[in-house]
């Protein structure tokens, strides 16, 4: 049932009253163990110090521009993996003289998981790092804070100078490579050069002028070829028509004076030679074929064959040969044909000039291709090999300054210091806390006691709740005996009471006298 809240203190003193023993033991009990118990609270004495460091990664300046590097932010986080790392807790471990006696391995990592327990590493700015340690001897934390920090220190510098070291190496590595690179880009090149000679500049644009004009040329050529073909039909034509017209003239009469102009130089050589002379044998014979010949043509013309026929064909008639006009067309004819074969010769020697002009022109195309690519990559290479130099020497002068120290700023900004006083629980805390919690926790013990009893304490609650009218209260009238017993329980609470506060002040007393407070 639901009572208010002054009715339900009211209660509750009226509970504290009742059961005053248990109130007054519980007290005593819980500030007497808590205080006893903040004697025995072990001490952790906390030292700590401050690191300022102000890093920046060697190849980042010297590689921009030529690499990605990430950049480091949680300044903490690099620390605590570094002090944390195997290498500065071993160096502590020896410091400290814990390797002198050769442990196992077992108990160099329990140490060293000890010490990384009791270890907290945070960032005070961005380039704050705060270094603390806790341990139950003052002296051994500070030592071990010192020693920390220096080693940190150490290490740091030392990881700086090995970063350094190794971007020169790096770099100068890589100096070599491109410096190699370069000669034999360079040494291709002039080779290149001196094998292809006449590729030299401006040679495409001669090449292209040379081409077109031959083009230029092999189409003139063909335009007059062409007409002196037209010609030499042409002269055909006429020269057909012309030994048409000289059939008049007999082949017979041409042999008969043939016949006679030799009977007249035989006659002439008979005059100082024999018959047995070559050139009267020869003659000789001559006239006999011609005789022949008139012979064989009489017989034709006896058996009516027709000059046109087809086994007379390509044959003119001497009187046509001796046709002043057939003469001339057919030297026509002849100088047509001369001209005609010598612009087919130089039809076909310009072509080929052309051919070649052509494939020239991709042999220089090829060659300015691969003369732009060895160029271009030589170039690339000095390049590289001009900035990689710069940049050597870079990384010399941090090297150097790493060397000596000077690269890194990385000083201690706020020492390690001696703790007097512990962290954390002190015993002036469990002071305070044991009488509080002893009050306390009769109280609500008490409190929630009444909150959950079913049973109707007071009786307003009928007459409020119940609406039943209250004639009258009877109160507990206390017989002789039980107040005999409840002044003797009250006298031993107050004793127990009185005894509880005196073993707190003692306990109190005792821990100011030892230094605990």
């Amino acid at each position: 049932m639901a009572e208010p809240f002054s009715r339900q203190l009211s209660n509750l003193f009226q509970d504290v009253i009742l059961h005053r023993n248990f109130v007054i033991f519980s007290f005593v009990f819980i500030a007497v163990t808590v205080i006893a118990l903040g004697m025995v609270w072990p001490r952790v004495y906390t030292s700590s110090t401050t690191v300022f460091v102000e890093e920046e990664n060697i190849l980042g300046p010297l590689m921009q521009g030529a690499a990605v590097q990430a950049e480091v932010i949680d300044r903490a986080r690099i620390a605590r993996e570094m002090i944390y790392g195997r290498r500065i807790m071993m160096a502590l471990l020896e410091r400290r003289g814990f390797l002198l006696d050769h442990p196992d391995p077992v108990e160099q990592e329990r140490e060293i998981e000890s010490i990384k327990g009791r270890t907290e590493i945070s960032t005070v700015r961005n380039n704050l790092v705060k270094i603390s340690y806790s341990d139950s001897n003052p002296k051994r934390a500070y030592e071990i804070t010192a020693e920390l920090a220096d080693l940190f220190i150490n290490e740091s510098l030392d990881a700086k100078a090995r970063e350094s070291q190794s971007a020169f190496e790096f770099i100068d590595n890589q100096v070599k490579e491109y410096q190699q690179k370069m000669v034999e880009s360079e040494k291709e090149l002039k080779e290149f050069r001196e094998k292809h000679l006449t590729g030299g500049p401006g040679m495409i644009s001669e090449i292209t002028r040379r081409t077109s004009e031959l083009e230029a040329q092999v189409q003139q050529i063909r335009q007059e070829l062409r007409e002196e073909r037209i010609r030499k039909a042409s002269l055909e034509k006429q020269l057909s028509g012309e030994a048409a017209a000289a059939t008049q003239f007999t082949r017979i009469e041409m042999y008969r004076k043939r016949i006679g102009e030799l009977q007249a130089q035989l006659a002439t050589l008979r005059l100082n030679y024999h018959e047995t002379y070559p050139d009267i044998v020869q003659i000789k014979d001559q006239i006999a074929d011609l005789r022949k010949l008139i012979e064989r043509e009489n017989k034709r013309r006896s058996a009516g064959v027709d000059a046109d026929s087809p086994d007379q064909r390509g044959f003119i008639d001497e009187s046509a040969l001796a046709n002043p006009v057939y003469q001339q067309l057919q030297q026509q004819l002849y100088d047509t044909n001369t001209r005609i074969r010598t612009m087919e010769a130089r039809l076909e020697q310009t072509q080929e000039a052309l051919a070649q002009q052509q494939e020239r022109a991709k042999r220089v195309q090829a060659y300015q291709a691969k003369l732009a690519e060895l160029t271009r990559d030589m170039e690339v290479n000095r390049d590289i090999y001009s900035d990689l130099i710069r940049r050597r020497e870079q990384a010399r002068v941090s090297m150097n300054l790493d060397r000596e120290q000077k690269g890194l700023t990385l000083r201690i900004d706020e020492p390690a210091f001696m703790p007097h006083a512990p962290s954390g629980l002190q015993f002036m805390h469990f002071v305070i806390a044991g009488p509080v919690l002893g009050l306390l926790f009769p109280l609500a013990v008490l409190f929630l006691y009444r909150q959950f009893d079913p049973r109707i304490r007071s009786a307003a609650v009928l007459s409020d709740e119940g609406h039943f009218p209250v004639l009258g209260v009877i109160p507990h009238l206390a017989s002789m005996r039980e107040r005999r017993r409840a002044v003797a329980g009250l006298s031993g609470s107050l004793l127990v009471l009185f005894t509880g506060i005196g073993v707190m002040v003692a306990l109190v007393v005792s821990q100011a006298g030892s230094g605990g407070l």
